[in-house]
C-alpha cells in the first residue's frame, strides 16, 4: 500500500507542476479539513478514454459509486451526531454523485449501489434543505 500511495503522490505532484491538477483543502468544520484534488478537464477526458479502451468502465464506475456512497451519510443518527461534518461532506460529494448518476453505464450489478447512492444524496438534500436537482 505504501508504494501505491507514494506512486499516486508522485503522479499528483508531477501533474500539479504542469497545472493539470490542483491540490486543496475543503474545511468540513472549524477543526477538520479534507484534502482535495481538482483535476483539469483534459486529464478527466484522457482518463475516461483510457478506462473505456481498457474495458474497465463498469468496474471503475462501480468503484466511484461505492466510494461516493461511503462519503455521504445515509441515516439520521450520523446527521444528528455530526451535522456540520455530514452536511459539508455531502455538499462536497453531491455534484460528483449527481454527474455520475446522470451518466450512462454501470450494468445490472451496479444498480443496487447506484440506488444506495441516490438514497444517500436524497437524504442529504432533505437533512440540509438543499434542492435535489439532477
Amino acid at each position: 500500500v505504501d508504494a501505491a500511495v507514494a506512486a499516486m503522490e508522485a503522479a499528483v505532484t508531477e501533474l500539479a507542476a504542469c497545472s493539470l491538477v490542483t491540490r486543496g483543502v475543503a474545511r468540513l468544520d472549524s477543526t477538520v479539513g479534507v484534502r482535495t484534488v481538482s483535476v483539469h478537464r483534459l486529464v478527466q477526458g484522457v482518463v475516461r478514454e483510457e478506462v473505456a479502451r481498457e474495458g474497465v468502465a463498469t468496474e471503475t464506475r462501480a468503484a466511484c459509486v461505492a466510494g461516493l456512497a461511503r462519503l455521504v451519510a445515509g441515516n439520521d443518527e450520523t446527521y444528528d451526531m455530526e451535522y456540520q461534518r455530514s452536511a459539508a461532506m455531502g455538499e462536497l460529494a453531491r455534484p460528483h454523485a449527481q454527474a455520475l448518476l446522470r451518466s450512462h453505464g454501470g450494468g445490472e450489478d451496479a444498480r443496487g449501489r447506484e440506488g444506495e447512492l441516490w438514497q444517500h444524496i436524497a437524504f442529504h438534500c432533505i437533512e440540509t434543505h438543499r434542492p435535489a436537482a439532477g
